[in-house]
């Protein structure tokens, strides 16, 4: 028995023409993953959920989810861009931009050697 978003996901796809393949590549998961969502045989994770709502070619709103998960969701969407679905994936990838933040200011305050500041001969 298929959910109700699992039926909304596979109707998405079909509409988009995506095949379970080229969507999972798209959204970074596997295709066995695709094809439980859409047979309603696994509840998604928020991970997959924000996964599946950045595929711009898929075109799955917020609003096309179910009220449990819409619920679970909105914690990942600015106030003003929850009607627009735009997420903001600070959760998911906070820890990435925080690294990459780090590396940065480890960077910036290695002092330049002495090598570099030599005279040639």
């Amino acid at each position: 028995m298929t959910g109700p978003l699992g039926e909304r996901l596979r109707v998405k796809r079909v509409v988009a023409g995506l095949s379970r393949l080229v969507l999972a590549r798209l959204a970074g998961l596997s295709e066995a993953t695709i094809k439980f969502l859409e047979k309603g045989k696994t509840r998604p994770t928020e991970r997959t959920l924000l996964r599946l709502l950045r595929t711009k070619e898929l075109g799955l709103c917020l609003t096309d989810l179910p009220a449990p998960d819409w619920r679970r969701m909105q914690k990942y969407f600015r106030k003003k861009e929850r009607d627009s679905v735009e997420p903001y994936l600070h959760l998911l990838f906070w820890r990435q931009r925080v690294r990459r933040q780090i590396r940065q200011k480890r960077e910036n305050q290695h002092p330049v050697s002495d090598c570099a500041n030599r005279p040639t001969p």
